[in-house]
């Protein structure tokens, strides 16, 4: 956030590559979109679950979220959506473009698909916040607790 020139992002880096465990960046472009949260956790009962949610600090105010274990289809991406209250603003409210449900799907999917393959060598993975808009959905901020 706030990187507009080179010179920034040479500072930035630096300043990010002396801290402990650094491994690497990942620099994705600004975009204004709907914010969703994804997260996964190994729950001792039922396994791998999947979180999705009203995102970014909204999901701290709201509490708006969902649910599923793993693994995910199509139809349960599309499931989760219709039980959050706030699926409105996912459709389009008050004018506003609907997000794309297909990228959605597949981000959910994959992400499932990830949390599968990791099997048991995570705690917990937040995706916070995952920006969607009509053309697509990207992650912007992800955290992964091994």
């Amino acid at each position: 956030v706030g990187i507009e020139n080179k010179a920034r992002l040479t500072e930035t880096f630096g300043a990010f590559s002396k801290l402990e465990g650094f491994c690497g960046i990942l620099i994705e472009e600004m975009v204004l979109g709907t914010e969703l949260i994804v997260g996964a956790k190994i729950d001792y009962q039922f396994g791998p679950v999947i979180l999705m949610g009203i995102g970014g600090t909204s999901v701290e105010i709201y509490h708006d979220t969902t649910l599923r274990m793993a693994p995910l289809t199509e139809k349960d991406v599309a499931s989760m959506v219709e039980s959050l209250k706030g699926d409105k603003l996912l459709k389009g409210y008050r004018a506003a473009e609907p997000i794309n449900m297909g990228a959605l799907g597949q981000l959910m999917v994959n992400f499932s698909n990830l949390v599968m393959a990791l099997d048991t060598r995570f705690e917990s993975i937040d995706l916070n916040p995952v920006k969607c808009t009509a053309e697509g959905c990207i992650v912007a901020d992800a955290r992964i607790m091994l």
